[in-house]
């Protein structure tokens, strides 16, 4: 599964706010976001809620539901890493299946030795959030381009 940067950045920043009041929560929080970034394998089902996970820390293969038991939870802990990632995956599935999808139609042009110049068009689907993002509004601003010293004259300080 493939993430998309966006969505999951705002999934975990909205999460970290939530329990900001909890160390406890943002170092589980923290811990997962590694464990699903640097993981060499991982899926989750939706469907289900499933999330398996290959732990980057002890190699073991972990399938977290709502019975999981680790040595965290074996431990008295309540906040394990493996509960922080399932319960961040569920919020991210929430929010990509609230964004709309794009599929737009783009045309690539590559040239190879033995075929020649090609030109082919592809399909590509976005995505974009339900909520639009403070970014789309900054890239839309003027720039203005401010002198150190004086004037400008053809581009250059004067």
């Amino acid at each position: 599964m493939i993430l998309n940067n966006q969505i999951w950045k705002q999934t975990v920043n909205t999460a970290l706010a939530l329990v900001a009041a909890s160390p406890v929560w943002q170092r589980a929080i923290n811990r997962a976001v590694k464990e699903i970034e640097k993981a060499a394998y991982w899926s989750f089902d939706a469907q289900t809620g499933a999330l398996k996970m290959k732990s980057t820390t002890s190699g073991k293969l972990y399938v977290i539901d709502d019975a999981h038991t680790c040595e965290a939870t074996a431990n008295g802990h309540k906040q394990c890493k493996h509960h922080a990632a399932r319960r961040l995956m569920l919020r991210y599935s929430e929010r990509l299946a609230a964004s709309e999808l794009e599929c737009r139609t783009v045309t690539m042009n590559s040239w190879s030795a033995d075929k020649g110049y090609s030109t082919a068009q592809a399909k590509r689907l976005s995505v974009t959030p339900a909520k639009p993002s403070m970014l789309d509004e900054a890239d839309k601003a003027v720039l203005v381009k401010r002198t150190v010293r004086g004037e400008m004259c053809n581009g250059l300080d004067v």
